[in-house]
């Protein structure tokens, strides 16, 4: 061995003992670029009239990287041009309502997510839609609790429920016999629909009836009737007892 090597290895000892090893550096952990997100997952219209759409989709499977801000959807009439809904704040749910559709116009729609990188990939709304009213004829299914009949004793509240499936809104009306029933301090009636319920407090004999429940829109009609029984309470009788002249 040289004289230079030895040398070398000589300072080499000394620079070791007066500075200690080198520390070991952490390693190196590998990252993978932030991309912009994926496309939204099965947009659909859920719901539209002669002025608005809802719109429904899932959240893309690729957020690329990086938390989805929110949403961009856009609407094309029939031979137009793209033009976005949301045009100042991003939208933060998986549903939206596009407001303010020309009655009977086509209309297409497509969304797009947005994360901190930017726009990602559309994803259009397979079929269009033709903004006008939906037009359903009223269907009426009764509570399990008065399908036909419903019994109660004096003194407590008669309750019917019905659901009512029709579009437009239908009218609702409630009647006894040939009477038409209103809201007073007894009698609630209630539609939000598609629950309809009429509520008599405190029943009486009087009570004692058929009651028809009728929806009517421009579609057209329908009415279910349910029978009343109203019993006295335990133990009372009808008939006062007979009493002598003068007794």
């Amino acid at each position: 061995m040289s004289h230079l090597v030895i040398l070398e290895n000589l300072l080499l000892l000394i620079l070791l003992r007066m500075h200690g090893p080198s520390p070991i550096s952490d390693p190196v952990k590998p990252c993978r670029p932030i991309t912009v997100p994926g496309p939204p997952v099965n947009p659909k219209v859920k719901d539209y009239s002669c002025n608005y759409a809802d719109l429904v989709w899932i959240k893309p499977t690729r957020d690329g990287g990086s938390p989805i801000l929110g949403y961009i959807v856009e609407c094309q009439k029939a031979g137009g041009e793209w033009e976005k809904v949301n045009a100042d704040d991003l939208i933060k749910q998986c549903t939206y309502r596009v407001k303010g559709l020309t009655e009977g116009t086509e209309y297409r729609f497509r969304i797009r997510a947005v994360n901190m990188i930017g726009e990602g990939e559309t994803r259009e709304v397979p079929e269009s839609v033709i903004a006008q009213d939906i037009l359903i004829p009223p269907e009426i299914e009764m509570d399990i609790t008065c399908r036909t009949h419903l019994t109660v004793r004096v003194g407590h509240n008669i309750n019917i429920t019905g659901y009512v499936r029709a579009r437009p809104d239908p009218v609702i009306t409630w009647s006894k016999g040939e009477t038409v029933l209103e809201r007073d301090k007894r009698t609630t009636l209630t539609n939000n629909f598609p629950v309809v319920h009429m509520r008599i407090k405190e029943a009486t004999r009087a009570d004692h009836g058929k009651y028809t429940l009728k929806a009517v829109n421009d579609s057209g009609e329908a009415s279910v009737t349910i029978t009343v029984n109203v019993l006295d309470r335990p133990g009372h009788s009808p008939w006062s007892p007979w009493q002598p002249e003068g007794g």
